[in-house]
Order: structure tokens, then sequence, then C-alpha cells
């Protein structure tokens, strides 16, 4: 009776493990040595919404991010999700790191560059929020935050 368990349990965990195979690599990579140029172009995807004073707190929809270049270092971010978020973000880019991080006082945009051959990916999240102050504590209040993957079209 033990063995028969046994050959079963083993039969089992082998058919499971082997059958579900997972992806180790990725073709991926962060940009490196990239310009504000190299983040320019017109991206599309998914990502996940999220507003402090929606009655559904987490929200699947697309988004559509278009970065522009205003100079050679200046780059504008207009961030979409279409009925829900809408912002623009400009910032500084005079390295070459495959992140920005673009913090205000009352947003933030976080994002990442990865390439793989000619196509390009963003991923990061857009915020606003706003602070509540107390006599005895300052609170952070997130009024709309977009989790996002998009990768170019053009």
């Amino acid at each position: 009776m033990h063995v028969r368990l046994l050959f079963f349990l083993v039969i089992t965990f082998l058919m499971f493990s082997l059958g579900c195979k997972k992806e180790t690599t990725s073709d991926w990579a962060y940009c490196q040595d990239c310009t504000a140029f190299a983040w320019v172009d017109n991206y599309k995807g998914n990502g996940d919404y999220f507003s402090e004073n929606s009655s559904e707190q987490l929200i699947k929809t697309s988004v559509e991010i278009k970065v522009e270049q205003l100079s050679d270092t200046r780059i504008k971010f207009n961030v979409l999700a279409p009925d829900l978020y809408e912002a623009s973000f400009t910032a500084t880019k005079n390295d070459n790191y495959y992140y920005i991080n673009v913090a205000g006082s009352k947003s933030s945009l976080i994002a990442n560059l990865t390439q793989n051959g000619a196509q390009n990916r963003l991923t990061g999240t857009a915020k606003h929020y706003h602070y509540v102050y107390t006599a005895i504590d300052t609170t952070l209040v997130i009024d709309h935050s977009l989790s996002f993957e998009v990768i170019s079209t053009d």
C-alpha cells in the first residue's frame, strides 16, 4: 500500500514538474548608454489603475504613452489610460541610465527602458497624490496610480 502511494506521488510530481516549463530567459535587456532620443517613441500596452476615490480599487486597462524629445536632454511623457487617467511629465535626461525618476510635490513618474532588437519597452508607474496634514501626523494619499508595461509601436 505504501509503495503504491509513494509511486503515485512520484509520478504526479514528475508530471507536474516536467509538464510546467518556466521561461528562464528574457530577450529584453536594460538600455545601456541610451541618450534621451532612445526613449522617444509611441508605446501601447496594459496597466493596472488604482484610485483612492474609485469604488473599484484596481482596474486592468489599456495604456498609451507618447515620449517626445523637447531638446537634447529634455523629454516629455504623455501617459493615457482612456477614461481613467491622463498626465504629462517633463524630465531632464542628461545621463545614459535605463531608468528615469520624475518626482514632484503632487505627482511622480518612474520608468525603465528595456530593448529587444529595434523594439523598446517601458515599465513603470505614474502617480498623482496629495498630503493630509494634522497636528500630529502627515499622511500621503494616492489619488491615482497607473502601473504600466508598454511596447513601442513605431
